[in-house]
This record gives C-alpha cells, sequence and structure tokens, in this order.
C-alpha cells in the first residue's frame, strides 16, 4: 500500500498541475485506507517531523525554553489526523444533504489532495520573518483546492456548491474547536 514514488508523484502533481492529478487519483477509485496509507499519513508525519526540525533550528522559543517534546509531537499528530478524518466526514455527509454523493472514501481523497498546500505551509511556517505568510498563502490555495475538487469527488451539483462549501467549512471549525476544547489540546500547546 505504501509506494513512497507514487506519494511524491501525487504530490508534485498536487502542486504543479493540481486538476490532471485529481483526475488521475479519482479514476483509481482509492479506499479511505488506500489513501491515508498513501497521501494522507505520509503527508502529516513528513510535515511534522519537518515543522519540529526548522522550528528547531530557526526558533529561540524552541531553543532556549521547554518545548512540547515527543508528547506534543505525538498529540500534535493525532490532531491532525483527527482534523483531516473530521473534515472529510463533514464535506461528504453536507454533500449528501445538498444533492451530492455522500461517500467518505472520495471525501477523504480530496480533502487530502486539497491539503497539500497546507502541509507545506505548516513547514513553511516555521521560517522567521516571513513563515506566517507563507503558511496563509498556502492554506489559502488548499482551501480554493478544496472549493475546486469537491464537484467532481463529491458530486455536488454547481447551484449547491457554494452553500455546501461554505457550511461544511463553518462546520468543520465549529467541530474542530469544539474537540480540542475537549481534548484541552489548544491548553497543552500553550502551556510551556
Amino acid at each position: 500500500m505504501i509506494d513512497i514514488n507514487k506519494t511524491i508523484a501525487i504530490v508534485k502533481g498536487g502542486l504543479l498541475d493540481p486538476a490532471t492529478t485529481w483526475d488521475a487519483y479519482l479514476r483509481e477509485n482509492h479506499t479511505w485506507q488506500e489513501t491515508t496509507a498513501l497521501l494522507s499519513a505520509p503527508l502529516i508525519i513528513v510535515s511534522a517531523i519537518a515543522a519540529a526540525v526548522l522550528a528547531w533550528i530557526f526558533s529561540s522559543h524552541y531553543m532556549f525554553s521547554a518545548s512540547p517534546g515527543a508528547a506534543g509531537f505525538v498529540i500534535g499528530i493525532i490532531a491532525a489526523f483527527t482534523g483531516l478524518f473530521l473534515a472529510a466526514f463533514i464535506f461528504s455527509f453536507f454533500a449528501g444533504v445538498f444533492k451530492g454523493e455522500h461517500d467518505f472514501n472520495n471525501g477523504l481523497a480530496a480533502v487530502s489532495l486539497a491539503a497539500i498546500p497546507s502541509y507545506i505551509g505548516t513547514v513553511a511556517g516555521t521560517l522567521p520573518w516571513i513563515g506566517w505568510l507563507l503558511s496563509l498563502g498556502l492554506t489559502i490555495i488548499g482551501l480554493v483546492f478544496l472549493y475546486r475538487i469537491i464537484p467532481s469527488y463529491l458530486q455536488v451539483p454547481e447551484q449547491q456548491r457554494v452553500v455546501h462549501f461554505a457550511v461544511s467549512l463553518l462546520v468543520t471549525v465549529i467541530a474542530a474547536v469544539l474537540l480540542g476544547m475537549m481534548l484541552g489540546i489548544g491548553s497543552y500547546a500553550t502551556s510551556g
């Protein structure tokens, strides 16, 4: 299931030729488990490791104060997986509500493919001075990609597209904030 060369090709295509890459991935009809192994897990884990290393190199905060350590790193990865799966479920669920297809396999694929720039933004965000701007820009690109990929992956009709996207995004943000509050993730990140 894990194919590093294919993962690299998908990531590269997802950045440089997204529409072609999305169409090819959709035709391959991956299950959510395959998408997790091929795309989601490598992106989350590699971006977390790269961000941690760059944060340690570039940030005096990490070099001279207590860092969250291994527990914080693991919690961050678990939170990233939870957020990704939560977003995939919500976008897929509301696709069914808005006359599209409620298909978690394609929902996870769409969210994972659209999030490629955001994962790179996670790493870029650790760079001094301009990192936050790069991270913000890449996150916005990821949201634009998600808006563009939803109709083909979840069959949301064009007349329902904007409402589906807005409702799904709003519910995802609210659910992520509530989940973070319940698990205390935000308080862990600020203690230290």
